[in-house]
């Protein structure tokens, strides 16, 4: 089996693991079987119960956190434990299993979500995000270009002059939309001015 597979008695003492759960932790089944389960807990989690029960001491629980090697260093596991009754006596079964490579496998989709695996560079769907969250300076920048953009296709194109006002009122209406995060025009009546 992949998992580590523990049994220990209600105040914590691993009594028996398999050769999995040895290794995932960096010790001989032996050397584990002589610990108590907080020795596999970082120091950060002091306050939750000596066994590997939740912080609300529930013993039958699946959580997902980070457990100590041998050497120091915290790696993400998931635990799942239940309570087992054995004659008069309650034991724990804790089934673990190293979350290390779903973990990797999780930031490596989060990356290829806003970034391009060839070049590296933030892809389409990042750099709108990024634009829809930094109002200011940016929406600015972006209208300058726009409303620009429709004079300098005047220069290749025989557009009217209604035709280019036309283009930079919805450009302006657009970049409003964004500024405002608002996704609806409202169109009122026309005002007629007479003289």
């Amino acid at each position: 089996s992949t998992e580590g597979i523990f049994i220990e008695d209600t105040d914590g003492n691993i009594l028996l693991c398999n050769q999995a759960g040895a290794e995932m932790f960096g010790y001989s089944q032996e050397e584990l079987q002589a610990l108590h389960v907080s020795a596999l807990r970082p120091a950060s989690d002091a306050a939750i119960p000596s066994s590997w029960h939740d912080a609300d001491g529930n013993p039958d629980v699946l959580v997902e956190n980070c457990r100590l090697r041998r050497d120091g260093s915290l790696f993400p596991v998931e635990v799942n434990s239940r309570m087992i009754a054995i004659g008069e006596s309650d034991y724990q079964v804790v089934f673990v299993r190293d979350m290390t490579e779903n973990h990797r496998a999780r930031r490596k989709l989060r990356y290829l979500a806003n970034y391009d695996d060839l070049t590296t560079l933030r892809n389409r769907r990042a750099i709108f995000r990024f634009l829809y969250e930094q109002p200011g300076p940016l929406y600015l920048v972006a209208a300058a270009i726009l409303w620009s953009m429709a004079g300098v296709l005047t220069k290749f194109i025989p557009w009217s002059a209604t035709t280019v006002a036309c283009m930079r009122g919805l450009i302006a209406a657009m970049i409003q939309m964004l500024y405002s995060r608002t996704w609806k025009i409202k169109l009122t009546k026309p005002i007629l001015l007479t003289a």
